[in-house]
């Protein structure tokens, strides 16, 4: 359930995406539609997720926001995971999520050898997409194609800076192949050896 916070609230962290692509656009649609998805903070209103939003409806002139409230420290101690994980969040907003939480999700060691498996707080047993997946309501490897769409659209926000929205309103499987359709041709370095060397011609 969502409820409204003030936008001056909000407070911004060190944000993975520094280009917001057209912001005019998305705001133009929140006008003509509304807010679908309501941003996502913490009880202390830090933003995990929807700075694209947050900035969309500033630029409306909103002083208050829908939002989503998530409380980290409890989805890690796993006392509400179970209704956590029941809630309607984005592909985008997962991935926000899986971010904060990974490395208090990953095993305090570092990742064990390939025949052991990984331990969720020392106790759950599953790799640490299956666990962060779980927590926001995915399947693991579906978490994993989100966090390579988000990735891609960081990466290259020219190429793929739609795709995170793409994902969110239509699928994740859709957006995740589009990356390969897009990706830019690699340049190919081509081994000396493998060019055969020009035969000496001789006049006789």
């Amino acid at each position: 359930m969502s409820e409204e916070m003030r936008i001056d609230a909000i407070r911004i962290g060190e944000r993975h995406r520094k280009y917001l692509g057209n912001l005019e656009a998305l705001a133009q649609s929140i006008a003509d539609v509304g807010l679908l998805h309501p941003v996502v903070v913490t009880p202390d209103g830090m933003l995990i997720a929807g700075q694209r939003r947050l900035a969309a409806v500033s630029i409306l002139g909103w002083a208050d926001v829908p939002v989503t409230v998530v409380d980290l420290e409890d989805i890690v101690l796993g006392e509400r995971a179970e209704n956590m994980a029941r809630l309607d969040f984005t592909p985008t907003e997962a991935v926000a999520i899986g971010r904060t939480l990974e490395e208090r999700v990953r095993t305090p060691v570092g990742r064990p050898a390939e025949d052991i498996m990984e331990t969720f707080n020392n106790i759950e047993r599953g790799t640490t997409r299956d666990k962060i997946g779980a927590v926001v309501g995915m399947f693991g490897k579906t978490y994993d194609k989100a966090s390579r769409v988000v990735e891609a659209a960081e990466r290259d926000p020219d190429i793929f800076g739609d795709l995170p929205e793409m994902m969110d309103d239509k699928s994740v499987d859709k957006a995740y192949k589009e990356i390969a359709k897009r990706e830019p041709p690699r340049n190919l370095k081509i081994d000396k050896a493998d060019v055969p060397a020009s035969e000496d011609v001789t006049n006789g």
